[in-house]
Order: structure tokens, then C-alpha cells, then sequence
């Protein structure tokens, strides 16, 4: 069965921001997450101190190994988008690839860090999975404009996005 995520580090990334991205594949996504290690982001297309999320994407959507079914990078670098002026993470259900920034979320509250870690991880994968933004302020899938949104939201799916996700994990063979 191909259900291994592959975890890629963009950058110096703390072993902490690994664990977590680990453990949320493993919980919520019932995927084998393996530590592929670190790789040097590609610098083209970067602003000002920005590195473009898009070309990051692609960058770490080439890193597959024969049983890896999703790959997922982490990086400590501000990233930027198409129209966009700042991202937290982007994703990509037909590379089954998702790229977390978490620049932005860094607080010395170390216990909300990991929250808006986990919201982020969880929010990419799930876009990774098919799941589109949701109406629903409190759901995970919901799209986060500012880091008071992220904090506003929850870790977790609501119960149509729940159902979305579980349709998908059976239809991939994973339940």
C-alpha cells in the first residue's frame, strides 16, 4: 500500500516543527511519515526576503520516493504567492504536496506556536486530500487571512469536512 509521507525540511527546521508534521500525518491522515531530511530552497523567483511558494512546491513535489503517496515540506522562510503577499502554507492535491511556512506563526506563547503549527500542517494536508476551503470560521479547512483567523479557528475538521476527508482516505485504501 503507498501511504508513506515524505517529510522534507526547506532550511534549518527545529525538530519540534518535524514532530508535529509526523504525528499529524500519522493521527489525522493515517499516513507512514518518514523524515526525507533537509534540502537547500531554491531561491528563484524570491522578493525582498520572500521565497516564491510556488516554485518551493514544485521543488519538494520532485523529491518521491516509490512508495511515497504525499510530500510535505517545512520551512522557516516568509513565503509569497501568485497575488499574494505573504502564505502560510500552499498545497497541491493532483502533486500530493503541501509546503508549510511557519514564519509567520512564531510567538513566545510556545503552546499557541504549536496550535498554529498544527492548524497549518492539518490545513495544507487537507487540501492535499481535496478538501476546498470551508465556510465554516471554526473548521480547520478554513481560509486564514491574517494570523488572528488562524488563532480563531480550530485544529480540527467540522463534521462535513470530517466526512470529505474520511470518503477520500477510503477511496485511497487507507481506512
Amino acid at each position: 500500500m503507498q501511504n508513506k509521507c515524505l517529510i522534507v525540511s526547506l532550511g534549518e527546521v527545529e525538530e519540534i516543527v518535524i514532530e508535529e508534521a509526523m504525528n499529524i500525518a500519522r493521527d489525522k491522515f493515517l499516513l507512514l511519515p518518514e523524515y526525507y531530511g533537509k534540502i537547500d530552497p531554491s531561491a528563484e523567483g524570491s522578493r525582498n526576503s520572500q521565497l516564491n511558494g510556488e516554485i518551493l512546491l514544485l521543488q519538494i513535489a520532485s523529491i518521491k520516493e516509490e512508495d511515497t503517496l504525499v510530500t510535505l515540506g517545512l520551512t522557516r522562510f516568509d513565503l509569497f504567492a501568485d497575488n499574494l503577499n505573504f502564505i502560510f502554507g500552499i498545497a497541491s492535491s493532483k502533486l500530493r504536496s503541501c509546503l508549510i511556512s511557519y514564519a509567520r506563526l512564531i510567538t513566545e506563547n510556545f503552546k499557541l506556536f504549536i496550535s498554529r503549527l498544527r492548524k497549518e500542517i492539518t490545513h495544507e494536508l487537507g487540501h492535499v486530500f481535496g478538501l476546498p476551503h470551508c465556510k465554516n470560521p471554526y473548521c480547520v479547512m478554513h481560509f486564514s487571512n491574517s494570523i488572528l483567523d488562524t488563532d480563531r479557528k480550530s485544529e480540527n475538521f467540522c463534521d462535513n469536512c470530517r466526512r470529505k476527508l474520511l470518503s477520500e482516505l477510503k477511496q485511497l485504501g487507507l481506512l
